[in-house]
């Protein structure tokens, strides 16, 4: 009899042990977001280039503030700052607005227009809890990648 209980506690006991290792080796839940994890203010810095004639890079970067509603639409303004003919351009505090969506993966597409009328689509990744966001411009004629941090709450 005693070996029959120590038999079955000794199973039992793999078991948990086989639950327990097959609970850690368990893929991560896949996560959640909607329009509504990209809500708030962001504050961003973006780097790249414009592709010129044969391939001529012109480096620029861009610095803003963006805010976004949770229903798909944002607004902000942004700085620029690039080099033309050996001299600093600097566009400042150019108004925008866009819209947006944030499918469940937490993918992002925004696209939108600057107050020159320059359009402007992004592809971007959202972290599941809305802090921060990596995008990159898929216009042709342009590098340009980088990334927005929330700066305030819902």
């Amino acid at each position: 009899m005693r070996k029959v209980l120590f038999l079955l506690t000794a199973l039992a006991g793999l078991a948990l042990l086989s639950g327990s290792a097959l609970a850690q080796n368990a893929p991560p839940a896949p996560p959640s977001c909607s329009n509504a994890t990209l809500q708030g203010t962001y504050t961003f810095l973006t780097e790249g280039s414009i592709v010129g004639p044969h391939g001529a890079l012109t480096p620029f970067q861009q610095t803003g503030l963006e805010v976004f509603d949770g229903n798909g639409h944002s607004q902000g303004f942004l700085t620029t700052a690039t080099v033309v003919n050996g001299q600093t351009v600097i566009s400042s505090q150019v108004s925008f607005t866009a819209a947006y969506t944030v499918s469940a993966n937490c993918t992002v597409k925004e696209s939108g227009a600057d107050a020159e009328n320059n359009a402007f689509h992004f592809d971007g990744f959202l972290g599941p809890n809305g802090n921060h966001m990596t995008l990159c411009l898929t216009d042709p004629g342009f590098i340009q990648c980088g990334s927005e941090n929330r700066d305030s709450g819902k």
